[in-house]
């Protein structure tokens, strides 16, 4: 599979061999478990914001939460990125 994802290139998954401790595999219900839970977070961080906007009725208010969301988000990207422990 080719891309241009600088995450996912070749080097990336070189190093890895087989699971051996299978109970520490990773399993769809885990992964279920854990996609529910981040989904939950950006949910209520998601209705704060959006209360915070409604009561207000101001966008000024919600930018600086905006602006320090994308700013992080950038930061965990490339830190995701560049560092691949």
């Amino acid at each position: 599979m080719r891309t241009a994802n600088p995450a996912l290139n070749l080097k990336t998954f070189t190093g890895f061999g087989q699971v051996t401790d299978t109970a520490r595999a990773m399993s769809i219900q885990g992964t279920v478990n854990k996609t529910a839970l981040l989904t939950l977070l950006v949910l209520i961080a998601l209705s704060w914001t959006w209360r915070l906007y409604c009561t207000s009725g101001n966008p000024a208010t919600v930018m600086p939460w905006v602006f320090g969301g994308a700013f992080g988000g950038f930061i965990v990207a490339l830190i995701t990125i560049f560092k691949k422990q």
